[in-house]
């Protein structure tokens, strides 16, 4: 892995930690865990809550995945976000609003929705892929436990995730006006396979 986070330090900054100084309402505890003592825990009432991590180095493509726990939620709820080194949005996986794990390509400003629910109150694994490939075709892939799930609205052959490649880890949802508590352990990013 280039970056791999179960979050047993209890901590989110200092020491070895990667992670930028995380937004009110996104902390560490230990209260629900998938593995081991500790997770994160993400809660909003409309506000932001995330952290940001530098990979090692610029990728052309990365596999991320996490073991989340969607607690309640009112509306949609991100899990991560892929950026630029420099901090440019590329993609995110997220759970909707009616529920369905969905992917926004943020750089080519395209939604894909998928057929499969997240529940709440039971651990579930994510996953997004992306492979850049400026010049194209992208490939944009998800997956939930295990189990790659099927886009409503496919990825098109001319949809783009922009020109820069993959620098970045954001854990949480950046984006203001979305109540939620959601639960994130077990954090890995890498290459693809």
């Amino acid at each position: 892995p280039v970056l791999a986070d179960g979050f047993e330090s209890g901590l989110l900054l200092g020491g070895a930690n990667p992670w930028s100084a995380p937004t009110a309402g996104l902390v560490t505890e230990q209260g629900v865990v998938h593995q081991g003592g500790w997770a994160v825990e993400e809660s909003s009432t409309g506000t932001p809550t995330w952290s940001s991590a530098q990979l090692p180095a610029a990728y052309r493509g990365v596999h991320a995945s996490a073991w989340v726990l969607v607690r309640s939620r009112s509306t949609s709820a991100g899990f991560i976000k892929l950026r630029s080194a420099t901090g440019a949005y590329i993609a995110y996986v997220y759970v909707n609003a009616a529920g369905y794990l969905a992917v926004r390509n943020d750089a080519g400003g395209v939604t894909h929705v998928s057929t499969s629910p997240v529940s709440t109150g039971q651990w579930h694994r994510v996953e997004l892929a992306l492979d850049t490939n400026p010049g194209g075709p992208v490939a944009i892939t998800a997956a939930l436990d295990g189990v790659p799930v099927t886009f409503s609205t496919p990825v098109g052959a001319a949809e783009t995730l922009g020109t820069a490649p993959i620098g970045r880890v954001t854990l949480g949802d950046d984006v203001a006006g979305r109540t939620y508590d959601v639960a994130i352990d077990d954090l890995v990013v890498d290459q693809p396979r």
